[in-house]
């Protein structure tokens, strides 16, 4: 068995012929191999940039497997930490994959499972340490340009906008079809002002019946921000309310809506905003749908711990011609199932997702989370069921028919 590349591996073990013939082994299969018969003087050159795998014996008279594993948590959790076991240790090294080992292997054994089990490990180490780095360039960022991408003419204007009234304390109404991001706007006005983060609030008009519920929630947005949401369906009496509220609070007033009902508020708008802000569907911006896809896929490699798959030509070509119906919010939803799924063509993912922009009931979100909490589970442990199961802390039982149910291949999660 060939690396792919190289393997970095700190072996740690006091018998000097294991030790000996082990290195000599998984050096001469591409691995770079530091060996120790002192547990210290191994954990010594270890720190939270390691970027290899710990194999380590479970019986030694200084320290033991267990006390390395303990230093190698200490130092980074996500170190892999390989256990080599006799005979009589299979319950100590149980207890060390529960501990957080990342496997074992009992003595005697063939030297290409050893190997099989350090490349496993490298390439998870490999994945977290990537993960790492494109978290730290991604960032959480407050800035608008880091929250509102896009090169489009209209977006450019809108970023340019966001910074140019973001202190200025007049209400703004963002109009825009569902999934042009009209929240995103709403967040990145406050955040760029000098108000307190803690001011913001949000409320979803579709399910609000009274006046007093939107009056309640102003005492947490004094001197800060109301966010209305969908405010077209805010009946008119409170409408009509919502000025002197917002004067008493000495709150901002931020609103969204669709183009489509913008009419409703014909006779209310000059009343509810100063400036308004219009966000274009995605087809009108066709030259940044590639750049959100890839930020959007790699902030999901992120969430999910899962390698970030290349497009290939047809992906791209179908991304680039695909109507958008949902907009931005449906190709987030594209980018975060083509990092879950792997294998899949964005076609057909998108077929797939053909009612991604129909609002799903409560049963449907809960169905949809749960799938996407066991399909992690699955990634995580290279689709090993009674790992998975032990994480998800259900039954093997379970979850077999919880995969059976969703419809999903475990297969596709092994190496």
């Amino acid at each position: 068995m060939m690396m792919s590349s190289e393997s970095n591996v700190v072996l740690i073990d006091d018998e000097i012929a294991m030790r000996e013939s082990v290195s000599q082994f998984l050096s001469l299969s591409d691995c770079h191999v530091q060996s120790f018969a002192n547990p210290a003087d191994a954990i010594n050159v270890l720190d939270a940039d390691f970027s290899g795998v710990v194999v380590t014996d479970l019986r030694m008279p200084t320290l033991d497997g267990m006390a390395v594993l303990d230093a190698v948590k200490f130092i980074d959790p996500q170190i892999p930490v390989v256990m080599i076991t006799g005979h009589g240790d299979i319950d100590s090294a149980v207890q060390a994959m529960r501990d957080g080992a990342y496997d074992f292997i009992e003595k005697p054994f063939q030297p290409q499972r050893l190997l099989a089990t350090v490349i496993r490990a490298q390439d998870k180490r490999r994945l977290v340490l990537s993960n790492r780095q494109l978290r730290s360039s991604l960032g959480i960022s407050k800035d608008v340009n880091d929250r509102l991408l896009g090169d489009c003419e209209a977006i450019i204007s809108i970023r340019e906008e966001i910074k140019q009234f973001a202190n200025v304390d007049v209400n703004v109404l963002i109009t825009g079809e569902i999934g042009t991001g009209k929240s995103v706007v709403a967040q990145c006005l406050h955040s760029h002002s000098e108000k307190d983060p803690s001011t913001l609030v949000r409320v979803d008009c579709s399910g609000v019946k009274e006046f007093q519920f939107i009056q309640n929630m102003m005492s947490d947005c004094a001197n800060g921000t109301l966010v209305l949401e969908n405010i077209d369906q805010l009946p008119q009496p409170s409408l009509g309310l919502l000025p002197a509220a917002l004067q008493e609070h000495n709150a901002r007033l931020v609103s969204t809506t669709t183009q489509q009902n913008l009419a409703s508020l014909e006779h209310a708008e000059h009343r509810l905003s100063t400036i308004t802000l219009h966000l274009p569907k995605l087809t009108l911006r066709s030259d940044d749908v590639i750049l959100l896809f890839n930020h959007f896929s790699s902030l999901a490699s992120l969430r999910f711990d899962m390698e970030l798959p290349e497009l290939s030509t047809s992906d791209i070509a179908t991304l680039q011609t695909h109507s958008w119906p949902g907009n931005v919010h449906e190709l987030e939803k594209i980018g975060e199932r083509f990092v879950l799924y792997q294998t899949q063509s964005i076609d057909q993912l998108i077929d797939e997702s053909r009612d991604i922009d129909v609002m799903p009931s409560l049963h449907q979100q809960v169905q949809a989370f749960e799938r996407s909490v066991i399909e992690h589970a699955l990634a995580n442990h290279q689709g090993i069921l009674a790992d998975a199961a032990n994480e998800l802390g259900i039954p093997r039982r379970t979850l077999n028919d919880k995969l059976q149910r969703h419809g999903i291949d475990r297969e596709r999660f092994q190496n």
